[in-house]
């Protein structure tokens, strides 16, 4: 536990430049796996009550019986003049190359729709973030399984729901592996090209990379750098997830909760490349 504290005391001493982008600050709410580990592992209530004063994004799922409850604590937890952090994951067939997380009651273009607009209807028109549907992009852009399902028509329908809130910001991810070369990074930028095109005007900011992820911050920076270049758009940005990327895992087996994966930089705007990065986001 002592480690784990330094650890975390250590991250929350990294001087970090300022950004010139004026932001609200960033808001999350109680996580519910912290409140459950701390059950099972009491000798680490201390570090985990230091993790959770950090915002961190609270997933609106089908996967999750409770997204709706928290989603809502979030909200409550999160004042106007912050921006809450908001994953949206509930596509249709969603992973469909690997099937790991197609678990959800949303089986259709209706059932996906109405998910979302119950989103929209309790964000109402406060400032939020949201961070669309992790990995379909990549999977639209790169396998054929994401155009069978229909990724980029439904998330065409989905982007002006949650974009007709004039103070609402949304960033696609695109996970970090389908960055790997200039085709691929180029497919990426058409697809959201695509689906950003039925956003309100300017309320799509960029890209998200390493979503639940473990690759490092420079790494991270370099397919953010080629994504802009292929993109073409002087406004995008990107927002790394560095929640568990302070050290890359010395194993390419265990992708899952590897165990040697480390905490990375709190979530901040502060990202000290203003013209790059939007954020750094838990």
């Amino acid at each position: 536990m002592t480690s784990l504290l330094v650890a975390i005391l250590t991250l929350m001493a990294i001087p970090l430049v300022s950004s010139s982008v004026s932001e609200l600050p960033l808001c999350g709410g109680t996580i519910k796996s912290y409140v459950e580990a701390k059950l099972d592992y009491p000798d680490l209530a201390p570090a985990l009550d230091t993790l959770s004063e950090f915002p961190t994004a609270v997933w609106w799922t089908d996967n999750n019986s409770t997204y709706r409850n928290e989603t809502l604590a979030t909200l409550a937890t999160c004042n106007s003049s912050s921006i809450p952090i908001i994953v949206v994951y509930g596509l249709p067939h969603k992973d469909c190359g690997a099937g790991y997380s197609d678990k959800g009651f949303n089986k259709d273009t209706e059932s996906y729709l109405a998910f979302i607009q119950d989103l929209v209807t309790l964000v109402g028109n406060r400032p939020v973030l949201y961070v669309m549907e992790p990995d379909a992009i990549g999977i639209a852009a790169t396998d054929s399984c994401g155009k069978t399902n229909q990724y980029v028509e439904n998330m065409q329908q989905a982007v002006p729901l949650l974009t007709a809130n004039v103070d609402a910001r949304l960033y696609f991810d695109v996970g970090y592996w389908t960055l790997k070369d200039d085709s691929s990074t180029k497919s990426v930028a058409d697809v959201i090209a695509s689906v950003g095109s039925k956003s309100r005007k300017g309320a799509v900011k960029g890209i998200v990379l390493n979503t639940s992820n473990f690759r490092k911050t420079p790494e991270m920076i370099d397919k953010c750098k080629a994504f802009l270049t292929a993109a073409k758009k002087d406004t995008y940005r990107c927002v790394i997830d560095t929640s568990r990327n302070y050290r890359t895992p010395n194993t390419t087996s265990e992708w899952c909760n590897n165990k040697y994966a480390a905490i990375g930089v709190p979530p901040t705007s502060n990202t000290g490349m203003p013209d790059v990065l939007d954020y750094f986001l838990w």
